[in-house]
């Protein structure tokens, strides 16, 4: 008999002890009190190969929805390619209407209407919008826009707030942005978002990319 064999019989032998024990009521005998170390010898050249085991789940898994479909929404703007790159408030108007047409039968939830921005945004921005985790489960008003399958358009206003100057390589705009759903439901806001945006450009021959969107 091989060692790893009778370790496995001595093994067997005190768990069946330990079921006749307790099914007869009575408490385990003392000698089970206090473990005695066990000793065994496993046979290494015979073992099957160990799989890893996979680390737990993080929060952002466990709470993380699948994001919503790639397309056109139906009050989008028009293709990032038809961005005129060199004027700052072109790109700044192109996205900021993607940023905010929002639309139910394409999107998860609102955090999938900014992405379809990131063709004219500057990194960290894109990254992070990119890269955003979409919520365990969207606010109610967003469940009861998916019900009617409800889409936005979106209107932008320039606004006099004051910003800085702008310069060769970095300038700043100002709107207010008025969000419609179609159809309208209660609760869709009345007042339009007054909104920053930021735009730079690494020198005067490269297009300019949105580095921050601000809303009040």
């Amino acid at each position: 008999m091989t060692r790893t064999r009778a370790a496995a019989i001595g093994l067997v032998t005190i768990g069946a002890a330990l079921v006749v024990s307790c099914a007869d009521g009575s408490a385990p005998a003392r000698s089970y009190d206090t473990p005695r170390p066990v000793t065994t010898t496993t046979d290494i050249s015979s073992s099957a190969p160990v799989s890893p085991v996979a680390p737990p789940p993080t929060t952002a898994q466990l709470t993380a929805r699948p994001t919503g479909s790639t397309g056109i929404p139906r009050g989008g703007p028009p293709a990032p390619d038809g961005v005129d790159g060199t004027d700052p408030d072109a790109v700044a108007r192109w996205v900021l209407t993607a940023w905010y047409s929002y639309d139910t039968v394409l999107d998860a939830g609102p955090s999938d209407a900014p992405r379809r921005a990131v063709p004219w945004l500057a990194s960290p921005l894109a990254d992070t919008v990119r890269q955003a985790t979409p919520i365990a489960a969207p606010e109610a008003s967003w469940s009861q826009r998916a019900r009617a399958r409800a889409y936005a358009t979106v209107r932008l206003t320039p606004s006099g707030d004051d910003h800085p100057p702008d310069t060769a390589l970095q300038v700043h705009r100002a709107y207010a942005v008025t969000i419609t759903w179609h159809p309208a439901v209660p609760g869709d806001p009345g007042q339009p978002l007054a909104t920053f945006v930021r735009l730079s450009r690494s020198d005067l021959h490269s297009p300019w990319r949105v580095t921050d969107v601000m809303s009040r």
